[in-house]
């Protein structure tokens, strides 16, 4: 015959169905918490005209960060179908662009302006700050910049290192400086992912 419980061990055991419930309501809290997160993202209203937007994840084009032909793939996009506004989702956007101008600087031809232009941004500096680490007038970016002049063999081998050096870069051989090739530049076309921690980018078919 079962003893029964004392009182100290009925009140133990209230204690114990107590937490229980307690537990099962924070959990079920946290699942309506989620799900409401999870329909709202659904549900994301234009803010130009209302529309209930719709989100996929899709290569993007991603023309903000002032470089030509930069993708990037498996980005989440959310898209109006009334009147055609988007908005996209970047992760971690300073490793991104950490990695396009690690990219860049590994190209075998002179900078187009928009990569200069873009590396300068990189770097932190206005075009008169640039110009003094350089070497050269504030008219001369400008004028590179503008593609109005190519950047001059010294000035080119220059901004690649400062740009190798502003983050560790474990491969970039100082060979490469001397192989530039002195032709027309031609504006990389690169992919860019997201890995684990970081972006990875890759050759889209262009030059490198």
């Amino acid at each position: 015959m079962e003893e029964p419980l004392t009182p100290a061990d009925a009140r133990r055991l209230i204690r114990v169905i107590v937490g229980c419930y307690r537990l099962e309501a924070m959990n079920a809290s946290a699942r309506m918490r989620s799900r409401r997160h999870q329909e709202d993202a659904k549900t994301m209203k234009c803010q130009q005209c209302g529309t209930a937007m719709k989100t996929r994840r899709e290569n993007f084009s991603y023309t903000a960060s002032g470089l030509h032909g930069v993708t990037l793939v498996g980005v989440e996009v959310s898209r109006c179908p009334g009147c055609g506004e988007f908005e996209v989702s970047i992760p971690r956007i300073e490793q991104l662009h950490r990695a396009l101008a690690r990219f860049v600087i590994q190209k075998d031809t002179p900078f187009t302006g928009a990569e200069v232009r873009f590396l300068r941004k990189f770097l932190g500096w206005s075009g008169a700050d640039f110009a003094k680490h350089i070497g050269v007038t504030p008219e001369s970016v400008s004028r590179w910049e503008q593609d109005r002049e190519i950047m001059s063999p010294p000035a080119d081998r220059a901004l690649r290192l400062m740009v190798a050096t502003r983050e560790p870069v474990t491969e970039y051989p100082l060979g490469k400086l001397k192989d530039i090739l002195r032709r027309k530049p031609k504006a990389v076309r690169v992919r860019v992912r997201v890995a684990a921690h970081d972006w990875k980018a890759e050759a889209a078919g262009g030059t490198k």
